[in-house]
Formats: structure tokens, C-alpha cells, sequence
């Protein structure tokens, strides 16, 4: 697909393309009760839009990902519970050009005319994690679920190789040191490691024949950051055979991440290392409506923030800092039906009547609608979404931001199962080739009408078993 944009790096509008190529394998070994899983992914993107900047034959982010893990499955005295190791591995190497020719001259050091080019390497970021869970049925009406996670994250430095010297641009520092063809290496995100751990249980009871109360509580210690104790509690009161009625309420914690702690020498974002983590108390109350073939929901919602992370500014460059919002409020309804064995549909809809200020590139109104054909081996889906308008981001002395409008898109899916081992599908993201606006990461005049986003897309798998 070729999208017309106006980046800052280069005067005028430049036509450039999206091509985006990805690879995933996952293999899973079973043998009685323990399952071995080994999942790698690879995707690569060119040209287009990085780092707020278009550069035709030079922008280009690839990732890699690899994870292995081990399950095993055991019951001791009555309870169910399992073990879960794993270890994974992030890399992510990302070239962009960062300003036109000629941005630098007479305030670099050799003078150089020369465009900015930088390539900003993200390698060998590993996670460890261990799980214990248990499933405990102690009566017929009443069970437990409880056990513990350990997470460690392993961030070593990373790094950005330029031709004009990144610490220097990103700080200001005249002159700008000119490496030239050898290019320098500047820090971008200094070391970390972060050990986490999870306790949680939960307690179900089936109070009579129409009621039923949910109890749990969750504790979470993040090593140089804080710890939470995140409650939760659902009562879901049976009607009559076909109305039930639901209160939920649940605490979320949510620790600042290393790049928005640690990040340095960057011309987009800047870490903040006084960061607090951000807790978000939501409540929720859902009517359910169950017939023989059709199923409707309606629930209402609210979500309130403490310390809540924002993107905020200094000095042109974002930075994210602990704010007082807003809290978010809506509605949501789905409705679905069986009509036959073969035909099924479902619609939904939500509505946010408030939300925080900084939440403005989001939809107020989000809707979908699916419909799904069934026959013998053939599985056939076909999906519309819709997002109502966002705002675009621009810088504050322009004035308004503009309005995205929204769009309704397309998604269909066949599916087929040859026999017990061979399974394969055609997907189509944006069928209809629907040109659509997405708001822009950074404020940018050159983007006031937003950022193009990817036309249709066809992917094609297969699936065997063994």
C-alpha cells in the first residue's frame, strides 16, 4: 500500500510504502501430564513511519522473539495444580533517519550537511517466570484458587549507533559531534533488572441455589518499586431462569516499565525515575438475559485512577509523569443468536460518556459485528468494527487538535479441517482496502490529518498435529 505523508526529516509530501513481513512458529510436545512449548516470532518493517520521521529505503525496525516453557500437571491431596517455567527473549533493532540534510550545518562539529541517520539496538531483554497454580474443590458448592508468581526481568543497556552524535542532538549540546561513516555509540536506556512477585487466591461459594459470591485478593512486590494489595469481589444474583444480574469490583496495579523509567539521550521520550506505579478500582454492574438461542448483556461501568501514568511534555520531548485524571465511565451491550446449527451472530456495542483528558486519542464509541457459518470442516467468519472520532495530536501553539474521523472496517476468515492433524486459513485484514487515519504518536503539523494506517492485508496459515 503507498500512503502520502509530510515528514519533519524532509520538506514536502513523500510517497512511501508499508511492507511488513512476519514469521511465527510454535511447536507444543506432549507426553502425559507435562507439555513442552517452544514459540519464535520474527517480523520486519520498512520504509513508512518510525520514530515520528518517513526515510524511503533507510526506516526499518525488525523484532525478534523466542520463548520456551514446561508445564507439568499434578494433583496432591485433592487439588488440582500445576508448575510453569519459562524463559524468553527480546530483540528489536530499529533504523531511522532523525533529520533532513542540511539540519546540522554550521552547528556541527566537523561541519557536516549530512542527513541524521541513527540505528538504535534493542538486544537480549529476558524475562524468567515461575507459577504455581491450584485449584482446589472443596465441596460441591464451594472452591479455591490460589498460588504464587515470580517474574525476572533482565534489561541490559541499550544503544544507539548515529553519524552525528545522539546525546548532543537530544541535549542540545553545540556543536553536535560528527562521526561520519564510523558513527558513535550513545546509551539510550541504562541497565536494569526487576525481580516481581505475585501472590493471589480466590474463593468461589455457591451461597444457594441462585446466588453466588466471588472473594480474592491479589498482593504484587516490584523490587525498587513498590508493592500493592488488589482486591476483588463478584456477586452474581440468578433472577429467574432467564435474568442474572452481576456486581464486579477489582483493583488493578500497574508498575511504571523501564523505558518509562530509564529512557535517555532520546528525541521522543525522556525516562522519569520518579515514576510511581498507577492503580486504576473499577466497578461494573451487568444485566445477563439468556434464552434457548439468543444472549444479551448490558452492563454499566467505571474505572477510577491513583497516580496514573500520562504522557506529559519538556522541552518538545514526551515524558510520562504520575497525574490526577479523570475516570472513565460507560456503558457496553452485546446481543448474540444461534439462529441453526450452522449460523450464528453477534453484535456489540460501548459507549463512553467520560473519559480522562489525556485519553484523547481514543474512541468515544466503539461497535462490532460478526457472523459465523459452520459446515461439516469449513468454518466461515465475517467482522465489522467501528471506531467513532479521535483526536490528533499537534503541537499547543497551533491550536485545536483535528478530528479523525471514524471508520468501519472490514475482517473475513476461512477456515478448514482436513482430518485430526491437518487444519489450514485465509485471513483479510481491511477487505475492503479501507483508507482510514490513526492519531500520530507525536505531535506534528506535517501529521494534522493523522497517520495512514495499513491497507488490506491477506495471511495464510497451516496447522499440523502429531
Amino acid at each position: 500500500m503507498l500512503d502520502t505523508l509530510d515528514p519533519s526529516p524532509t520538506p514536502g509530501l513523500v510517497k512511501t510504502q508499508d511492507p511488513h513481513k512476519l514469521s511465527h512458529v510454535n511447536l507444543t510436545l506432549e507426553w502425559q501430564d507435562t507439555r513442552i512449548q517452544v514459540q519464535h516470532n520474527q517480523s520486519r518493517e520498512e520504509d513508512f513511519y518510525q520514530l515520528s520521521n518517513v526515510s524511503n529505503q533507510y526506516n526499518e525496525l525488525s523484532t525478534q522473539f523466542t520463548a520456551l516453557s514446561v508445564q507439568h500437571n499434578f494433583n496432591w491431596r485433592g487439588v488440582d495444580s500445576h508448575l510453569w517455567l519459562s524463559h524468553s527473549r527480546l530483540d528489536e533493532e530499529l533504523f531511522s533517519q532523525g533529520a533532513a540534510p542540511g539540519a546540522f550545518l554550521g552547528i556541527s562539529s566537523p561541519n557536516s550537511g549530512d542527513a541524521f541517520y541513527g540505528d538504535i539496538i534493542f538486544n537480549d531483554d529476558t524475562e524468567t517466570r515461575l507459577q504455581w497454580h491450584n485449584d482446589w474443590a472443596i465441596r460441591s458448592h464451594n472452591s479455591m484458587q490460589f498460588g504464587l508468581e515470580y517474574r525476572h526481568i533482565d534489561i541490559p543497556a541499550s544503544y544507539a549507533d548515529s553519524n552525528f552524535d545522539l546525546g548532543d542532538v537530544a541535549n542540545q549540546n553545540i556543536p553536535i559531534r560528527y562521526y561520519g561513516d564510523e558513527f558513535g555509540r550513545t546509551i539510550t536506556i541504562t541497565p536494569s533488572n526487576r525481580d516481581i512477585v505475585g501472590l493471589y487466591g480466590q474463593y468461589q461459594h455457591q451461597l444457594h441455589e441462585q446466588t453466588q459470591l466471588t472473594l480474592g485478593v491479589r498482593y504484587d512486590e516490584f523490587s525498587s518499586i513498590g508493592s500493592h494489595l488488589s482486591p476483588r469481589f463478584a456477586w452474581v444474583q440468578e433472577i429467574n431462569n432467564h435474568h442474572s444480574i452481576k456486581f464486579l469490583y477489582g483493583e488493578a496495579f500497574r508498575a511504571p516499565t523501564e523505558i518509562e523509567l530509564n529512557t535517555q539521550n532520546n528525541l521522543t521520550l525522556q525516562g522519569n525515575p520518579n515514576l510511581k506505579p498507577e492503580t486504576v478500582q473499577t466497578s461494573e454492574v451487568i444485566w445477563l438475559g439468556q434464552w434457548p438461542d439468543t444472549g444479551v448483556s448490558l452492563g454499566y461501568f467505571e474505572s477510577h485512577y491513583k497516580n496514573a501514568i500520562v504522557r506529559g511534555l519538556s522541552g518538545g520531548v514526551h515524558v510520562r509523569e504520575n497525574s490526577a485524571i479523570n475516570p472513565t465511565k460507560g456503558v457496553e451491550l452485546e446481543l448474540s443468536h444461534q439462529f441453526n446449527e450452522q449460523w450464528f451472530t453477534r453484535v456489540s456495542y460501548s459507549h463512553f460518556h467520560e473519559n480522562p483528558d489525556s485519553a484523547y486519542r481514543s474512541s468515544k464509541r466503539l461497535a462490532s459485528l460478526e457472523v459465523n457459518y459452520q459446515y461439516l470442516n469449513w468454518n466461515a467468519n465475517l467482522a465489522a468494527t467501528y471506531h467513532h472520532d479521535q483526536e490528533n495530536p499537534v503541537p499547543e501553539d497551533v491550536g485545536p487538535r483535528p478530528v479523525i474521523e471514524g471508520a468501519w472496517l472490514l475482517f473475513a476468515k476461512l477456515q478448514h479441517q482436513f482430518n485430526g492433524q491437518w487444519h489450514s486459513f485465509m485471513q483479510i485484514k481491511n477487505a475492503l482496502d479501507k483508507q482510514y487515519q490513526a492519531p500520530a504518536d507525536q505531535p506534528s503539523v506535517a501529521l494534522a490529518d493523522g497517520l495512514p494506517n495499513r491497507g488490506r492485508e491477506i495471511l495464510m496459515g497451516l496447522t499440523w498435529k502429531y
